[in-house]
C-alpha cells in the first residue's frame, strides 16, 4: 500500500468562514470536514494518507484572517492529519511584510502563503506589481513558500516573479490550471504548446516545485500526457501528488484521482512513486 501526504486538501465550513465562490458551484458541498476526507478513501487497499497540508479556502475578506487562525490551530492538534497549512495574506497590503513577521514567521506550522490570481476580477500582471514582488521576496527570507495559483495564460508572468525572488520557494498549483481537454483537439494546438512552454521555463527555475493536481478528469489515456510532461520537467525530486479535495469532487472523486496518478506513475517505479507520493512533501513543505 502506498503511503501518502496529500499536498492540497481544503476544509471547508461555510457557517464559520463564507465562501461566497461556492454559491458558483452547486456541484459542491458547502460543508466538509477532516473526516469526510478520511472517510472519502478509506475502504481501498491502494493508498492510505498519513499527513495533509490544509490550503486556505479564499473565505470572504472579512473573515480570512480568522480562517488563518483557525486552521493553525487544526494544525498544532496532534490528533489531525493537518500537518501544515497555506494561510492567506494580502500580498498587494503595505502591511503584508508586518503581518508575516509578527503573525507568521514563528508559526512552524504554515508552510506557505497562498493569495489566489486566477481570478477573473484579478489584472493578469497583478503578481508583477512591486508591492507583491516585494511582499514575495519577504516569504523567502523566513522560509514561508508562495503557492502560485494563476491562469494558463499568466504563467509566464510566474516565471518573471519567481526570477525577481530568487530566495523565494515557489509551489505551482495545480499544474497551472491547464485545461485537460486541449490534448484532445487539434484546434488548440497552440494552447498545448504554451502551456508545455511555460512549464518548461518553470521547471528551470531552481526555486520552483509543482503540484499535481487541478484535472478534471481520471482517464489515464486522456491526462497522461500531461501529467508526465510534469514529471518529465520538473523531475522526481520536485513533483508532488495533491488531491484538491473536496473541489475535486466537481468532476472526480479522491479515489478515482489518486488510483489514475498510482498508474501513471507506476512505470516510473517505486522509488519515484515513494517521492512523489511521500518524501517530496516532507522536504519541500519542511513536515
Amino acid at each position: 500500500m502506498q503511503k501518502v501526504i496529500d499536498a492540497h486538501v481544503h476544509i471547508l465550513n461555510d457557517s464559520l468562514f463564507h465562501l461566497k465562490w461556492l454559491e458558483g458551484e452547486p456541484s459542491l458541498e458547502k460543508n466538509s470536514s477532516l473526516e469526510d476526507y478520511h472517510n472519502a478513501w478509506k475502504g481501498q487497499d491502494r493508498y492510505e494518507v498519513e499527513k495533509i497540508i490544509h490550503i486556505e479556502t479564499d473565505a470572504s475578506l472579512e473573515d480570512k484572517e480568522r480562517e488563518n487562525a483557525h486552521f493553525i490551530s487544526v494544525a498544532k492538534d496532534p490528533e489531525t492529519a493537518v500537518d501544515g497549512v497555506a494561510v492567506y495574506i494580502d500580498m498587494i497590503n503595505d502591511n503584508a511584510a508586518k503581518v508575516i513577521e509578527e503573525k507568521f514567521k514563528d508559526e512552524p506550522v504554515v508552510k506557505s502563503v497562498r493569495y489566489i490570481l486566477h481570478m477573473p476580477y484579478e489584472a493578469p500582471d497583478l503578481c508583477l506589481d512591486p508591492r507583491f514582488v516585494e511582499n514575495v521576496k519577504k516569504l523567502g527570507k523566513y522560509g514561508i513558500k508562495f503557492e502560485a495559483c494563476l491562469r494558463p495564460e499568466d504563467l509566464g508572468n510566474c516565471v518573471k516573479l519567481a526570477k525577481l525572488c530568487p530566495e523565494t520557494d515557489f509551489i505551482l498549483n495545480h499544474m497551472g490550471i491547464v485545461d485537460a481537454t486541449a490534448w484532445a483537439d487539434d484546434s488548440r494546438k497552440d494552447y498545448v504548446d504554451a502551456w508545455e512552454k511555460n512549464i518548461s521555463d518553470l521547471a528551470a527555475l531552481p526555486n520552483l516545485t509543482c503540484k499535481v493536481s487541478g484535472l478534471s478528469s481520471a482517464d489515464v489515456n486522456l491526462i497522461a500526457p500531461i501529467i508526465d510532461y510534469c514529471f518529465d520537467a520538473f523531475g522526481e525530486d520536485r513533483v508532488m501528488y495533491a488531491s484538491n479535495f473536496p473541489v475535486c469532487k466537481a468532476n472526480i472523486s479522491l479515489n478515482d484521482w489518486t488510483f489514475a496518478m498510482l498508474d501513471i506513475s507506476a512505470k516510473r517505479g517505486k522509488e519515484f512513486q515513494n517521492k512523489f507520493f511521500y518524501d517530496n512533501a516532507v522536504k519541500i513543505y519542511n513536515l
